[in-house]
């Protein structure tokens, strides 16, 4: 089973630090918070999406959405979740992912045709 190497970072480090990490490590993806949520206000990821899918970077879209506890919004509905998968995807859309956006990360093998597939709970980055 393949697996991809990265990160999460809550405020984006910004493009000079990303270029390094991209050149000096074995990082191929990192989070990509969507905001602002109901409970992750900080926009700093913001426009920079076009930026990092240059630069090599996978990207795993975060949202933040209700929480029971700690900072932000605390109403945990299943209609409340409704409304908050809806804003999740326009903010997806307006940060450039691509309707459906599910795609492998560079370097995965394909599946031959026919052969059976392993199913893994491990997270798969999207550009």
């Amino acid at each position: 089973m393949p697996f991809f190497v990265g990160f999460d970072c809550l405020t984006y480090p910004g493009i000079d630090e990303m270029t390094w990490l991209k050149a000096n490590t074995n990082l191929g993806w990192c989070g990509f918070y969507l905001a602002p949520a109901p409970s992750h206000s900080d926009s700093s990821w913001r426009g920079s999406r076009s930026d990092l899918v240059a630069l090599g970077w996978g990207l795993l879209p975060i949202y933040v959405g209700q929480q029971t506890t700690g900072p932000g919004s605390h109403s945990v509905s299943g209609a409340q979740g409704t409304l908050d998968g809806g804003d999740a995807a326009a903010l997806a859309a307006a940060a450039g992912f691509p309707n459906g956006a599910k795609k492998k990360p560079t370097g995965q093998r394909q599946r031959k045709k026919g052969s059976p597939s392993k199913r893994s709970s491990t997270r798969r980055p999207v550009r």
